[in-house]
C-alpha cells in the first residue's frame, strides 16, 4: 500500500467514525474531462483521492467545519485580480469563510494553499502532505484562517 492509498484509508475511516454522507467517488472518465476543461494534469496522489472519495455533499462538513467538494464542483478560483489563477478550490471552512485550493500548474508554487485575504499561503507542498497535516490537525491549527478572504 503506497502512502497516499494508506492516508487516504485513513481520511476515509475519520469521515465514517463522524457519520458523515459522502458522495461516490469520481470516475476515471469524469477525471479525464475535468483535466481537459481545465487544461490541466492532476498529480497522482490528488487524483487517487478523487478516484477514492468522493466528497461531500452541501450541507455536510467534518468535525473542524470543513466540507470536501466532490470533483464537479472544484473549479479555478474566482480571483478577480488574477484570471489566470492555477489554484483550484477543493474545500472550504464554515460555508466559504475561506477555502482550500490545489495549484494545478507545474513549478515551484505547486502545492496545497490556504485561500484567504489578499494572497494565498501555502500549507503544504503536496496533497499527500496536506492531508497528513488535516489528519493530525486536532485543533484546527493548522486550518484556520488569519482573516476573512474579502
Amino acid at each position: 500500500m503506497t502512502q497516499i492509498e494508506k492516508t487516504l484509508s485513513q481520511v476515509a475511516e475519520r469521515w465514517r467514525k463522524q457519520g458523515l454522507d459522502l458522495l461516490p467517488p469520481a470516475s476515471r472518465s469524469m477525471l479525464d474531462e475535468f483535466e481537459s476543461r481545465f487544461q490541466v494534469c492532476c498529480p497522482n496522489d490528488f487524483a487517487q483521492y478523487l478516484l477514492a472519495l468522493g466528497g461531500m455533499p452541501l450541507g455536510t462538513e467534518d468535525e473542524h467545519l470543513i466540507r470536501f467538494w466532490p470533483l464537479s464542483e472544484i473549479e479555478p478560483d474566482a480571483d478577480p485580480s488574477n484570471p489566470e489563477s492555477a489554484y483550484f478550490v477543493f474545500a472550504d471552512y464554515l460555508i466559504w469563510s475561506h477555502g482550500y485550493g490545489i495549484n494545478l500548474s507545474a513549478g515551484p508554487s505547486s502545492g496545497v494553499f490556504l485561500l484567504t485575504g489578499p494572497s494565498p499561503k501555502r500549507l503544504a507542498s503536496s496533497f499527500t502532505e496536506f492531508l497528513n497535516r488535516y489528519l493530525n490537525d486536532v485543533d484546527g491549527e493548522f486550518l484556520s484562517a488569519p482573516s476573512p478572504r474579502p
